[in-house]
């Protein structure tokens, strides 16, 4: 992955989202992960949309990190049928806890840090943070020039862009 600029961001493979408040970065898996440096540099929560190794997940709490699992390990086209629910229900857990823990320095990541986290970090602009469509994807694609690369995401993003608008008012209502 080519080293990306940050603002203040966790490590030199993390990419900003939201300075100070929402990261990405690849999986354990993938690349090597220092957690006691993320909480050195003030990492609070760690969202793992894949499941990690429970070494992994004990040094995250001995750090005094909150890890929050949120299982998006299915192909995005499945969790797009039945009129979403798979994937509300991805969503649902994602804005309870960011609105839950406003204050929070988060990292999310999945395996690659491109897809599944570039998907994550979209919603997260149109909704938590008011960007349209164009502007999110510009700014992921900015930080992680590999995000949203795989088959259907960005279609699938721009497909589900009124419903991400429908929740912004649900979760700026909170």
């Amino acid at each position: 992955m080519k080293k990306i600029a940050n603002h203040n961001s966790p490590d030199k493979l993390s990419w900003t989202i939201d300075p100070g408040r929402l990261y990405g970065r690849r999986g354990p898996a993938k690349s090597r992960w220092n957690i006691p440096h993320f909480a050195k540099n003030g990492v609070d929560a760690i969202i793992s949309f894949v499941d990690i190794a429970v070494e992994d997940i004990a040094q995250i709490k001995q750090q005094g990190i909150t890890h929050v699992y949120i299982p998006f390990e299915e192909k995005l086209i499945q969790l797009c049928e039945d009129q979403g629910a798979g994937l509300n229900r991805i969503l649902d857990v994602f804005d309870s806890f960011l609105i839950n823990n406003p204050q929070m320095k988060c990292m999310m990541h999945c395996n690659s840090g491109k897809d599944r986290t570039g998907f994550m970090a979209v919603y997260f602009l149109i909704v938590h943070k008011g960007l349209n469509l164009r502007q999110a994807l510009r700014h992921v694609i900015r930080e992680n020039p590999e995000a949203l690369s795989a088959k259907g995401y960005k279609e699938t993003l721009s497909r589900l862009y009124n419903e991400f608008e429908e929740r912004k008012e649900r979760v700026n209502n909170n």
